[in-house]
């Protein structure tokens, strides 16, 4: 317990407009410690590798949104445009207000969206929407979130953005390894 003395008191109102305290007297103030820097936003592919022309799916993951979700925007883009093609995605939620689109070269996403009635609950983590990539050349893909990112919460109010991670996967020219072990062998030579 720590004991002090309010000497200085500044109330605002939503609008940031100053009332005036005509008073103070004794109180009771509650704190919690929290992290500050804000609710991160974390892309997952969910492949470590895919062979040459396939897919994989990728997870766009908010965390500690604990006041839910109302509304979200951001840009996500492939930093290797040669070697993959986003060919679609799909909200984790309807969102009453869907207002997402693909790049002229299908290399990067606006997703954009307002919920409506239709908001995400508080959670610790919470998949928006999952994105479909396929590898168009063997080589590392990388994918990237950024761009003007905004996450509203169930009250309308904006987050702050903590961190924005994104993920990679291997494109490989046979096909990928099975259970984590050694790629299968083409014994015979015929392909």
């Amino acid at each position: 317990e720590t004991n002090f003395t309010l000497s200085d008191v500044q109330i605002l109102d939503q609008d940031g407009a100053e009332y005036t305290p005509r008073s103070v007297t004794g109180a009771t103030l509650t704190a919690t410690s929290g992290d500050s820097s804000g609710i991160d936003i974390t892309l997952r592919a969910t492949d470590s590798e895919v062979a040459v022309n396939g897919e994989t799916t990728v997870d766009v993951v908010i965390q500690d949104a604990q006041n839910g979700i109302s509304a979200f925007a951001t840009e996500l883009t492939i930093e290797t445009p040669e070697s993959a093609t986003i060919t679609g995605y799909e909200y984790n939620l309807d969102p009453q207000f869907p207002d997402s689109e693909l790049g002229a070269e299908n290399n990067s996403l606006s997703l954009r969206a307002a919920m409506g009635s239709n908001v995400y609950a508080p959670a610790n983590e919470t998949t928006i929407a999952t994105v479909t990539v396929r590898g168009d050349s063997a080589t590392q893909v990388r994918l990237a979130a950024g761009g003007d990112t905004r996450i509203d919460d169930v009250d309308g109010t904006s987050y702050d953005i903590g961190s924005l991670s994104g993920t990679s996967f291997d494109v490989v020219a046979g096909p990928p390894a099975v259970d984590g072990g050694e790629r299968p062998q083409d014994t015979d030579g015929d392909g």
